[in-house]
């Protein structure tokens, strides 16, 4: 059996052992590769609403923090604050040391069985079964039982979204924005009526990567890539706009007003 079939163990296993071979597969390639540094991002699912540039200015800050303070991994604030510091994700993580995680991962195949561990660092939420049992809980364990020095950021007044496909899902981190050393759900008190767990205080220790990001970057970046799109479906609306028309299905000011919409740039 593999370390991934011995340490998840769970009910979920079918759909979280998947998960946890996408997640170690940049572990696996960059000790093969003998890469000392590398990054493991979940980029079909999360982004940065920043321009790339800052983005970049960000990591490079992560970086130098993780090399000064000989971090194993060190990831966005994706679950940390909102779990009162107990869940540490992946999501965006860099990582330093892959080939030591790898080896700290397989000494740990029977780490729900660690009661001495489990005893000595108070963590009983790998036995409670409302948890999932998924790499994200294993990573968190080694991290508290001090057997990989893992840290968690935040980029300050930055927002990332988080698989947008779940929007109606009520507690799903969809969009986060760190500010004022807090972090909010803004789309929850629009949806749900619910203030209390929309807005809740940065954990202790998650470290802010501050590049004075105001607003007004927020919302640059979000007009540029908004337009691009939406010219994009506009060529994609002339298509059937043109189709109607021949066929008769609406008349020439319907045609005519859309037919005008101006191309961006234009």
């Amino acid at each position: 059996m593999s370390t991934i079939e011995l340490t998840l163990k769970g009910k979920d296993y079918k759909r979280w052992g998947l998960i946890a071979s996408s997640m170690l597969t940049p572990f696996l390639h960059a000790a093969k590769n003998k890469y000392t540094r590398s990054y493991n991002i979940d980029a079909d699912d999360i982004r940065i609403l920043l321009a790339p540039c800052l983005v970049a200015k960000a990591l490079e800050k992560v970086e130098e923090y993780a090399d000064k303070e000989n971090l194993d991994c060190f990831g966005l604030d994706m679950f940390v604050s909102r779990t009162f510091s107990i869940i540490w994700s992946f999501g965006m993580v860099y990582v330093r040391t892959p080939n030591k995680c790898i080896e700290v991962l397989k000494r740990n195949e029977n780490w729900k069985e660690n009661k001495d561990l489990i005893t000595k660092y108070k963590t009983d939420y790998v036995l409670d079964e409302r948890i999932i049992d998924n790499i994200d809980l294993v990573f968190t364990f080694l991290r508290d039982t001090e057997q990989l020095n893992i840290g968690t950021f935040y980029i300050d007044n930055s927002r990332v979204i988080h698989m947008p496909d779940l929007l109606l899902q009520y507690w799903w981190a969809f969009m986060l924005h760190w500010k004022n050393n807090r972090v909010s759900v803004p789309l929850l008190p629009k949806f749900y009526n619910e203030e209390l767990w929309a807005d809740m205080p940065i954990a202790d220790g998650v470290v802010k990567i501050d590049l004075g990001v105001n607003d007004e970057d927020f919302w640059n970046h979000m007009n540029v890539t908004q337009s691009l799109w939406l010219e994009m479906a506009r060529k994609f609306w002339r298509i059937f706009l043109k189709y109607a028309e021949g066929q008769g299905k609406i008349d020439k000011i319907t045609y005519d007003k859309y037919a005008a919409s101006k191309e961006i740039g234009t």
